[in-house]
């Protein structure tokens, strides 16, 4: 389909594996690395259904003025899937309990959260741990999103390259595999130098 495809690649002599993954993927790997994937996750010392659950978790510990985390939130997040806790980290939702997420306090530690949360998951579920050291090194991941272009991206289908977005999340999960050949030599959160000719397996 338009958004599946586990690619290898001959770039620079080098075999480049590329994963898109994303909550329905169906390649080994692929819905796995989602944040709406359920396993094991522990933030705050509070156990969590999915990363999804513990990020929108942690976006009520930045709340704005002198407030607490309402206290049904915690409670319904165990009751919830991973959609229904997506929502309830978003404006709208934060707004009917009376509460504001405080945006420039949480910002500037999400990708740290994020990668707690990463660090944790693969911690807890050896066996999606397993899958990211399966693949063949340099590997690019890709979190593939229709909007968010902070922790996804949009990929051309054609060449594996990258067309728009950070793909921040692909980026914390190259991270704990060791990244590809050009991220190490770049220091980059960016994913810019991606191969070029690719052969679809």
């Amino acid at each position: 389909t338009k958004h599946e495809f586990f690619f290898q690649s001959d770039y620079h002599n080098l075999i480049m594996t590329i994963l898109l993954f994303h909550s329905k993927a169906s390649a080994r790997g692929g819905k796995e690395l989602s944040n709406f994937f359920e396993c094991k996750v522990e933030f705050m010392g509070k156990p969590f259904r999915s990363v999804e659950h513990a990020y929108t978790y942690a976006k009520y510990l930045y709340l704005q003025g002198d407030v607490s985390v309402p206290v049904d939130v915690f409670p319904f997040l165990n009751d919830c899937n991973a959609i229904e806790a997506k929502r309830l980290g978003s404006k709208k939702s934060m707004t009917s309990r009376g509460v504001a997420l405080d945006v420039g306090r949480f910002d500037p530690q999400r990708e740290n959260i994020m990668r707690q949360l990463i660090a944790s998951k693969l911690d807890l579920n050896p066996a999606i741990q397993d899958i990211l050291h399966s693949l063949e090194e340099p590997v690019f991941l890709y979190h593939h999103s229709r909007s968010d272009m902070f922790w996804g991206c949009h990929v051309c289908h054609e060449t594996g390259t990258l067309k728009k977005g950070l793909n921040k999340l692909g980026v914390l999960y190259m991270e704990r595999i060791g990244g590809s050949a050009a991220h190490k030599r770049k220091k980059t959160t960016e994913v810019d130098d991606v191969p070029h000719k690719i052969t679809k397996l």
